[in-house]
This record gives structure tokens, sequence and C-alpha cells, in this order.
């Protein structure tokens, strides 16, 4: 699990090994911590994901958390866009025990963007710390995995077996 904490720069930053990512979806957990309070025109600590491929300009922002909550594919100017549609997010139990008064944690899942397929991109994670004195904590749940799609095939064919095996169970009824 990567943890990134305030107490230290005013940005932390941490890149996760590579992974393939061909044909599939990118599956991950995060959380986030905090005794901050949000408050009108105030600057938060955050905690962004992004993916990056080989190139600078292959930056996608996946989601930002702070104390105001979780925003799923910000925008990135300058960056590629991720389609809102790409991503699901759910709620998931904690990665640690809570080290602060507010903590929340998603599984997030994110179909493999066109563009990244075939890649090999690097999971960038940036923790921004206000220097208020206030903590907050950012953790990412690993490992990172590729889920592969399947086959139109298998599902096919495990449909018909289940078909098979429904359509005797009701006959010996």
């Amino acid at each position: 699990m990567a943890t990134l904490e305030t107490g230290g720069p005013v940005l932390s930053s941490l890149e996760l090994p590579s992974v393939s990512l061909g044909g599939g979806r990118f599956e991950f957990r995060v959380g986030f911590e905090t005794d901050e309070r949000p408050a009108p025109k105030f600057l938060a600590d955050s905690f962004t994901i992004s993916l990056t491929g080989s190139a600078s300009d292959d930056a996608i922002t996946v989601a930002t958390i702070d104390t105001f909550g979780l925003t799923l594919a910000p925008s990135n100017p300058g960056g590629r866009f991720l389609p809102l549609s790409a991503i699901r997010m759910e709620s998931a139990p904690l990665l640690a025990p809570p080290k602060f008064s507010s903590a929340s944690s998603y599984r997030i899942t994110i179909d493999v963007p066109e563009a990244l397929q075939g890649r090999y991109p690097t999971m960038a994670l940036d923790f921004f710390d206000n220097q208020n004195g206030v903590g907050s904590r950012a953790l990412m749940g690993g490992p990172v995995d590729v889920i592969p799609e399947p086959g139109a095939l298998p599902l096919m064919g495990f449909g018909v077996a289940a078909l098979a095996l429904f359509g005797r169970w009701r006959v010996r009824r």
C-alpha cells in the first residue's frame, strides 16, 4: 500500500510500476483522510491519481480527493480527457485504521482508454499539502491490476451451459 501524508513538501509524488494495459480495465483502491473541514475559498490538502504514458503529454487525470469529496475525471487543461463513462466508483472499506477524523475509501475501475491501450502507463499519485498544519493522508491500495475483458465466445458458452443446467433442473422437478 502506498501512503502520502502531510508534514512534508508542498507536493509529494509517487509513481507506481508500469503495467501493460492491453484490452481490459484498471482497478484499484484509494482512500483519503483529513482533519480539515470544507470552507469557502479554502485550498484543501488533496490527492490526485493520474495515468501517464511514455510521453509527458499522455497524462490522464482519473480522480482528485480532498475534504470536499471525490471528483472523477476532473478537467485537465493541456492533458488528455477521460470520459466520465469510462470510470466506475464505489465506496469500499478503509484501507487502514483511520488516523484522522474524516476518512473515505473507494474502489475505482477504469475502462482502459483507447489512447493508452498497448502502452505501459504509470499510475502517478500526487499529494498536495497546503502547509496549514492540519493533518491529511492519502492511501493507494495495490497492486494495480489489469482485469482482462472476457471474450464473447466463452461468455456465450457459459450462457448456453447455464441454460442447459437450468433446463435439466426444471425437468427433474
